[in-house]
């Protein structure tokens, strides 16, 4: 009697199917993992204010796509501003639903910027927390590890402002996506 991974092994050898994401034995299989994501897959890093928009809440935060998505994680003026109050937020539109499971955040010094969360949204109208809250900053180079969980694709991914301020003091340099293909 042939296996169940016996039969795979066959089709994979005759038939080049792949079996990269199964775990195969006599009696059933299980698909592992999803979408594989990377900071090197299309609109992970480089720049890309051709292809992701931001929008913020907030008419008077100086916050610039321009500067955060350019590709440049060691220089730029954007800042936050004076203006920003809790409940504020920015979102970028990545154009497409992927999966994005850690973002970096590089800045001109150490300064922090108040407590945050990542949300996610189909539409731009109904957002779904992904993840727990975290400080935003702190470190000239932070690695957001706290959406680490998601599994769920989104055209839109908002970081939304829980408590702040946030300090108006270094420059914001750039946003890194580690997105799905």
């Amino acid at each position: 009697m042939k296996t169940l991974s016996h039969i795979f092994a066959c089709l994979w050898l005759s038939c080049g199917w792949s079996l990269a994401g199964f775990i195969l034995n006599p009696y059933r299989y299980v698909v592992t993992g999803g979408p594989s994501t990377s900071y090197a897959n299309s609109g992970g890093t480089g720049d890309r204010t051709g292809s992701i928009t931001i929008t913020k809440s907030n008419a008077s935060c100086p916050l610039s796509e321009t500067i955060l998505l350019n590709g440049t994680n060691n220089s730029g003026s954007s800042f936050f501003g004076s203006g920003i109050v809790d409940g504020d937020w920015f979102y970028f539109d990545i154009g497409s639903s992927k999966i994005i499971d850690e973002m970096k955040w590089y800045q001109q010094n150490t300064s922090s910027h108040g407590t945050w969360k990542v949300q996610g949204s189909a539409d731009a109208a109904s957002w779904a927390d992904i993840g727990s809250s975290f400080t935003l900053g702190g470190a000239s180079t932070q690695t957001i590890t706290t959406i680490s969980g998601n599994t769920t694709a989104y055209r839109y991914y908002r970081l939304y402002l829980i408590t702040g301020p946030p300090s108006n003091v270094p420059y914001l340099y750039e946003i890194e996506f580690k997105i799905s293909a």
